[in-house]
This record gives structure tokens, sequence and C-alpha cells, in this order.
């Protein structure tokens, strides 16, 4: 039989938190693994900006031929964070951009900064 060190043990036991850690995956608020890849999760955030700004902000992240403005700004901050995030992440995977990764999310990052500062 195996003897097992203190060394061992604590090890065994690191490993167990943390399986249970990211199986439990506790949050505040924010959408479980199971609803960002649901279909009706991204139709939701869709839904939040509409046909005419997603164009716009995707249009300033990838291409940078217009800035996203004020009405659309509004609404991006209405779909939250993680939404525009998590909708980003899937156009990356999806598309002929993912080559364009960092610079889409720095552009993102800008994106939300700038409409951060328009609401005060």
């Amino acid at each position: 039989m195996v003897k097992l060190t203190n060394f061992s043990i604590v090890a065994i036991l690191l490993v167990a938190i943390i399986a249970i850690a990211m199986k439990a995956r506790v949050t505040s608020g924010d959408p479980s693994a199971k609803e960002i890849l649901s279909d009706a999760y991204y139709e939701t955030c869709k839904s939040k900006v509409g046909r005419d700004c997603g164009v716009m902000i995707v249009s300033e992240m990838f291409f940078q031929n217009v800035t996203t403005d004020a009405p659309c700004c509004r609404k991006v901050l209405t779909m939250g964070k993680n939404c525009h995030a998590n909708m980003l992440g899937k156009i990356l995977q999806q598309s002929p951009f993912k080559e364009n990764k960092a610079l889409a999310l720095d552009r993102s990052r800008a994106i939300l900064a700038r409409c951060s500062s328009m609401k005060n």
C-alpha cells in the first residue's frame, strides 16, 4: 500500500478544492458557462444593443471606420460588460478577425471606457 506523506495529502486536497471551486463556479450574477454557450444568451445580448448599434460597435472594433455614438454607448452599457465581452469572444471564434484578437480586445476596452465616461 502507498504511504501518503503530508505533502501528498496537501497536494490531493488542493487539487480537490480547485476542482470543486471550478465545478461550483460561485459568481455574483454572472451567467454560467452553460448559459453563455446557449443561443438564447447571445440573442438576449444582441437584443439589448440592436442591429444598427451592433454594426457600429463591430465596425469600430475591427475597421475603425466609425465611432460608437452616445445612443449606442447607452445600449452598450445596458448590455453590460459581460455580454459585450462574451459577444466579442464569440465573434472572434467564428470569424476571420481572430488573427486580430489583441487589437479587437484593446478597441473593445476603449469603447467600454469611452462609453462609461459618457454616462458621467
